[in-house]
């Protein structure tokens, strides 16, 4: 079943795609876009590479079809987190994965410091936190090929997954991007419940509602009393 497309992943559809075109445009032309990607080893890039690197892609056949592979997982269950959460969450979200892919390749780079690292973690984020919110509410989400399952087993999948492309490419922040991206959502997402103001229950009230109503509003009378004609006059 495709989900109906919402405003915010939509929005963020559109700028993956752009993004993948400016970067098989650029590197085309020979731009490149390494600036933009975190350095392996410390350097006056690391100031704005933690925001940048998402904004990086392959422009090789694979690279390409990975990132579309990806949109199509955004389209997927970021509609079905915008629909839970609401579009500004999933924005949020997204800064989130940002925030935790730098933190993860920061943290991991040192072990094997031969590349920049760049990379887009919002389909990670996306599916541990649709993994935390279905869990909660005893559900399951739909998944791109899987059908409906549980999340918790497509948020196993990718772990492994990363880790096999650590290993096979020597490569330890692929595997650390993805952590720090999990932890970065389940944060986020645990934030957000704990900001969440609790529910007010309206207090019950016996009195009726015409008398409620009555203590909102000063009667003001008129006339004489012993003039029938003349009835007393309410401020309404």
């Amino acid at each position: 079943m495709i989900p109906p497309l919402l405003s915010a992943t939509r929005n963020l559809l559109i700028l993956g795609a752009f993004v993948l075109v400016v970067n098989v445009a650029l590197g085309e032309a020979g731009v490149p876009l390494s600036p933009l990607a975190i350095s392996p080893t410390p350097s006056i890039g690391w100031c704005w590479q933690w925001a940048t690197h998402w904004l990086v892609t392959g422009t090789s056949g694979a690279a390409v079809l990975s990132k579309i592979l990806e949109l199509v997982i955004v389209f997927f269950m970021g509609t079905q987190y915008e629909l839970l959460a609401g579009s500004r969450r999933l924005y949020g979200l997204l800064l989130a994965s940002v925030l935790g892919g730098a933190f993860g390749a920061y943290a991991t780079l040192w072990l094997t410091p031969y590349a920049p690292w760049a990379g887009s973690s919002l389909t990670t984020a996306l599916v541990l936190a649709l993994a935390l919110r279905a869990s909660g509410g005893g559900g399951e989400v739909e998944v791109p090929v899987m059908g409906r399952t549980s999340p918790w087993v497509f948020v196993a999948g990718f772990g492994v997954f990363s880790l096999f492309n650590a290993f096979s490419e020597r490569y330890a922040p692929v595997a650390g991007g993805y952590a720090a991206t999990g932890g970065a959502a389940y944060a986020y997402e645990r934030w957000i419940r704990r900001g969440r103001p609790a529910g007010r229950r309206s207090r019950p009230s016996s009195e009726p509602q015409a008398r409620q109503a009555g203590r909102r509003f000063r009667v003001i009378e008129g006339g004489a009393r012993e003039d029938d004609d003349e009835r007393p006059k309410y401020l309404i």
